[in-house]
């Protein structure tokens, strides 16, 4: 399977550190879960966007994901209590899991590829699991 990674912390030990943890995460899933992980750094949520539907043209009907976290860390994100929230979305075997915020989406929404982005609740869900156990 191919893991893609789009995220606007580009310099060469944050991509290092995030292509590490990914095929770590993905590789304890079993001998056949892992695979290629790559990395695309970008500037801004517009440019990231364009890489998403480069990467999804790319995959094909290739199962894949793509992880794209580019998020205001300042200033804007403010509007959130807890930062930016995170969803998801499948197009075809492809799971796109997204930083909701500013034109990474926008064009996703222009070539119509899903109806729906479920929205995740990250800190209610972390907060369930500590309570679990």
């Amino acid at each position: 399977m191919t893991i893609t990674i789009i995220n606007d912390c580009r310099d060469a030990n944050a991509a290092g550190r995030q292509v590490t943890r990914t095929a770590a995460l993905f590789g304890q899933l079993g001998p056949t879960a892992g695979g290629t992980v790559n990395f695309i750094g970008v500037r801004n949520s517009l440019e990231a966007g364009g890489n998403l539907i480069d990467t999804i043209d790319a995959l094909g009907d290739m199962p894949g994901v793509i992880l794209l976290n580019v998020a205001p860390r300042n200033g804007h994100a403010r509007k959130w209590g807890n930062g930016t929230p995170f969803g998801y979305f499948r197009y075809k075997e492809i799971l796109v899991v997204i930083s909701i915020d500013g034109y990474s989406l926008s064009l996703v929404k222009r070539f119509k590829l899903t109806d729906v982005v479920k929205l995740m609740d990250t800190k209610s869900a972390v907060e369930h699991m500590v309570a679990s156990g």
